[in-house]
């Protein structure tokens, strides 16, 4: 994809600058914070001298003013080929310094402590959007039974539109305010409770009884029964062989179980609820996971290729961040990362969700939102394999899960 970057660019006569890049009101208000209500308003005297007096200044010295369409069509009409972005841009936000990319909206702190809830509303979103795929693949397989499924699905785009408004970015971020936070888990509950309802309608419309499972990978029903679980299990009294220097750092209590499924090891987290407070700040005690990173490299599936099922290589150490020893936030939309040439993390993210902060030779996992009267238990699950051997895991384990409905 073409992409324009804001610092500017020369090439033998052309030559492009910005004569400004940020949030437009700061250039009408001079830099003044839009949540300081009396103060922010409309500056003409600074947006004159800061301004308009240098963009006349500009074209006097032969500067040319145009949009960014013009400026595309001067590169094509004179045969300017692009520069390829190498390493590839990953996913990001658009001022990863100030924000640890991701990180700010999933575990880091805002400006204004005590209200967020980083992890309830990543974890919640996820929950209900895998339900509400489940009621999509129900509403299909109720057709194919001849049932009348109109006020479904009705019911689902309403449950949709909730969902949806409970993903609003300000929920998390810079500055989530209460009200802010409470819209989010609002519209979230909304959303669950209809999903929930407009299922157990459909399953009953099929004559269907019992536990039932949704498959909307395959678009099938499991029955309980069938369902074979997990077929070996084991409690283990400390971290697999090669995981040992796996970290867990809180000032609140914590309990840290291995669990060896045969194929995967599992690490959960268990933070109970508590009445400690961090010393001398507002904020809640922050939770840490630190994982090492055994190989130099970034392996993830990138956002909205999540269907394709398959990993990307990036190489860490030619990216700044890694150059300047500082922490670059991905999301890690499927929950996949290849932390080790035979070693692949996935996230259960219905229990965490939260930006994975890679370093060189490291990766964290970081909530400085979770109140201390939450108790959560966050699950982490290890792959003995190659990442592109696993992906298909991550996707039915985040993407598209089977999901279980109790008509009793």
């Amino acid at each position: 994809h073409p992409v324009i970057v804001t610092n500017g660019y020369a090439q033998n006569v052309l030559e492009v600058g910005w004569n400004f890049a940020d949030d437009g009101e700061l250039l009408a208000t001079g830099n003044l914070n839009p949540y300081a209500f009396d103060v922010f308003k409309h500056n003409p005297e600074f947006l004159k001298k800061e301004y308009e007096d240098k963009l006349t200044a500009l074209e006097a010295d032969g500067w040319v003013i145009a949009p960014i369409s013009h400026y595309l069509a001067l590169l094509e009409d004179r045969g300017v080929e692009p520069i390829a972005i190498d390493p590839p841009v990953l996913d990001g936000s658009w001022q990863p310094e100030n924000s640890g990319n991701m990180f700010i909206w999933m575990g880091g702190e805002g400006l204004v402590p005590g209200d967020e809830r980083d992890l309830a509303i990543l974890t919640g979103n996820v929950t209900v959007r895998s339900r509400l795929l489940a009621v999509e693949t129900l509403i299909t397989l109720a057709e194919k039974q001849n049932v009348d499924t109109a006020l479904a699905k009705e019911w689902q785009r309403m449950a949709v539109r909730e969902l949806l408004l409970a993903e609003c970015s300000d929920t998390t971020g810079w500055r989530p305010q209460k009200t802010e936070v409470d819209y989010g888990l609002k519209h979230q509950a909304k959303a669950l409770e209809m999903a929930n309802k407009v299922g157990v309608w459909l399953l009953k419309s099929m004559g269907q009884t019992g536990t039932v499972g949704i498959n909307s990978k395959d678009g099938t029903l499991i029955e309980k029964e069938t369902f074979g679980g997990a077929p070996f299990k084991e409690i283990l009294t400390q971290a697999p062989d090669g995981l040992e220097g796996v970290l867990v750092e809180s000032k609140r209590p914590t309990q840290i179980e291995w669990i060896d499924y045969g194929k995967h090891f599992e690490m959960r987290v268990i933070i109970p609820a508590t009445d400690q407070e961090t010393d001398s700040t507002d904020f809640p005690p922050p939770i840490k996971v630190t994982i090492p990173l055994t190989h130099d490299h970034i392996q993830y599936t990138p956002s909205l290729t999540e269907k394709e099922m398959t990993v990307r290589t990036f190489p860490l150490s030619e990216y700044a961040f890694a150059k300047n020893n500082k922490r670059f936030g991905l999301p890690l939309s499927n929950g996949l990362l290849g932390i080790g040439p035979q070693m692949t993390l996935v996230l259960d993210q219905r229990s965490v969700y939260l930006a994975a902060n890679i370093e060189k030779g490291r990766v964290i996992f970081e909530d400085r939102t979770v109140p201390a009267q939450a108790a959560s238990e966050w699950r982490f699950r290890f792959y003995p394999e190659a990442a592109e051997k696993v992906v298909a895991i991550a996707f039915v384990t985040n993407v598209q899960r089977v999901e279980w409905w109790s008509l009793q």
